[in-house]
C-alpha cells in the first residue's frame, strides 16, 4: 500500500538544490571570480567535495582560471546568459517548475518541514 508520499530525503535534496541554484545565480551576478574555498562555503559543499562542486558549476557555464600563484578561481558566466540561452521557460536548471505562486508555495512548504524537523531534532 503506497501513500504517494516521497521520502524526506527527496525534500531535503530539493531544498539543497534550490538553495544552491539561488546562490550560484546571485554570486555569479556579484563576483567576477571566486576562490574555490569561498564557493564551497557559499554553495554548501563539504570540504573535499570540490570535484563535484566544479562539475556542477561547469554545467551552469562557470569556467576555471588559474592565478600566477597556482590558485584555482571559478569564473561565472557573463551576465545575461540565462536569458539568451534559456532552454525551457518556467523551469529551473533541475527541470523543476518555477511557475510563480506554486513554486513559492512548494518552497514555503519545504521550509516548514525542515523547520519542524529542526525543532524536533530529527536528522535527515
Amino acid at each position: 500500500m503506497s501513500s504517494g508520499m516521497e521520502p524526506l530525503a527527496t525534500y531535503a535534496g530539493e531544498v539543497r538544490r534550490s538553495y544552491r541554484e539561488r546562490c550560484v545565480r546571485r554570486m555569479g551576478k556579484v563576483y567576477h571570480r571566486m576562490r574555490v574555498e569561498s564557493c564551497r562555503a557559499w554553495f554548501g559543499f563539504a570540504e573535499g567535495d570540490d570535484s563535484t562542486m566544479i562539475k556542477s558549476l561547469d554545467g551552469k557555464r562557470w569556467s576555471q582560471e588559474t592565478t600566477d600563484g597556482g590558485k584555482l578561481l571559478l569564473v561565472p558566466p557573463p551576465l545575461g546568459w540565462e536569458l539568451e540561452e534559456s532552454e525551457d521557460e518556467g523551469m529551473d536548471s533541475n527541470g523543476i517548475a518555477v511557475d510563480g505562486d506554486n513554486y513559492d508555495e512548494r518552497i514555503k512548504s519545504l521550509t516548514d518541514i525542515v523547520s519542524f524537523m529542526e525543532r524536533k531534532r530529527l536528522n535527515f
